[in-house]
Order: C-alpha cells, then sequence, then structure tokens
C-alpha cells in the first residue's frame, strides 16, 4: 500500500477514534464542539505519532516531483535538438537564444 493512502487511512482513523471517545464522554449534546475537539485532539496526536509515515508520503511526493522534472528537461533537450537538426537541414544555422527570424514567402 501506497505510504499516501496509508497516512490518510491513519489520520481518518485517529479522527474517528477520537470522535468516538469525545460522543461516549457525553460530547454528543453540542456536535460542534464535538467536531472541534476531535479535530484538534486528532490533529496533535498524527503529529506526534505520524512523523514516519508523512517523512514517507513526503518523500514518495518529493522523488514523483523529481522524476516529472527531469523528464521535461529531457524532452525539452530532445525537442531543443529536434530543432537544430532542421535548422541545419535547412541550412539556417540559430543562435541558441535568438528568435526565429521570418522567412520570405518564394
Amino acid at each position: 500500500m501506497s505510504p499516501a493512502i496509508r497516512y490518510t487511512m491513519a489520520r481518518i482513523t485517529i479522527f474517528l477514534v477520537c470522535l468516538l471517545l469525545g460522543w461516549l464522554l457525553g460530547l454528543r449534546d453540542n456536535p460542534l464542539l464535538l467536531l472541534l475537539l476531535a479535530t484538534t485532539v486528532s490533529m496533535l496526536i498524527s503529529l506526534l505519532v505520524l512523523r514516519s509515515m508523512r517523512e514517507q508520503f513526503a518523500t514518495q511526493v518529493a522523488d514523483k516531483v523529481e522524476h516529472r522534472f527531469a523528464t521535461k528537461q529531457v524532452k525539452a533537450a530532445r525537442r531543443r535538438s529536434d530543432e537544430v537538426i532542421e535548422d541545419d537541414e535547412l541550412g539556417q544555422p540559430q543562435m541558441p537564444n535568438e528568435a526565429p527570424q521570418d522567412r520570405p514567402q518564394h
């Protein structure tokens, strides 16, 4: 199971346990207070208890971002090299940062 799913399921479970405990402690007469208390307590518990899961999740996200960035760079380099090859075939070399010039129509 992916770290994202495990972390999310653990957070939901902690929240539901806090909600149940608040219900059993008699906060059922005030649902807003019950929800606020369960949310706050579950957030604090998650912050302390789920650190390793959160770090695994963050590492997974960072790895995916790096992979996408590297893939985009490879595609951009390939696209630039294709443009250079096409320019060479047409006999119109360009400087790397030069804008393409308008070609006269014959």
